[in-house]
């Protein structure tokens, strides 16, 4: 199934009851809520003018989820492997923060397998975590040039953090991607 993301919207009065929107339901299905959630909206902000591959969602339900993403402070994406979930999230991120709708990017994922230790694994605690973070890093090398990924990564504009590092953080301002959130028991 191309595209396989399908939108499902959870109205702000009753987040317990969802209603679809007319997409499709079952296991592929992406599900956003939209006020009530406790996230601050992000300030305007001047643009910073980096350059940016442009990206297209490929169907009708890409096209929702990243009209979504843009229109909600909460959004949930579930799909298949390969519907473009992390690489049309990232690529909203970029184009957020390209047009100053937020200020910052944390990008997180578990950094283990369920069930799995990194203290058993070989090397500094970025060599352990790396491969874990790695499909972030692809959307982004992806979408942004090299050296102003390195840029704002200098600057923690954009932090690609593992998910036990999230705790009693301020994310004002930032648009976050918490990946394979599946894994986050």
């Amino acid at each position: 199934m191309p595209s396989g993301i399908s939108p499902t919207s959870f109205p702000s009065a009753s987040p317990a009851a969802p209603k679809p929107t007319g997409f499709g339901g079952g296991v592929d299905r992406a599900v956003e809520r939209g006020q009530g959630i406790g996230v601050r909206s992000a300030r305007p902000v001047s643009s910073t003018g980096f350059r940016m591959r442009p990206f297209e969602p490929r169907g009708v339900r890409q096209r929702k989820y990243v009209e979504l993403i843009a229109s909600k402070p909460l959004t949930f994406g579930l799909g298949a492997a390969g519907t473009g979930k992390t690489y049309l999230a990232v690529a909203m991120a970029v184009r957020m923060l390209r047009e100053g709708r937020v200020k910052k990017l944390i990008l997180c994922r578990p950094a283990v397998e369920a069930g799995e230790k990194l203290g058993f694994l070989p090397g500094t605690y970025e060599a352990k975590i790396n491969p874990y973070l790695r499909p972030l890093y692809d959307a982004l090398f992806d979408l942004v040039e090299p050296a102003q990924i390195r840029k704002f990564s200098e600057n923690d504009v954009i932090e690609v953090a593992p998910l036990a590092y999230m705790r009693g953080r301020t994310l004002a301002d930032s648009f976050i991607i918490l990946d394979e959130a599946q894994n986050t028991t």
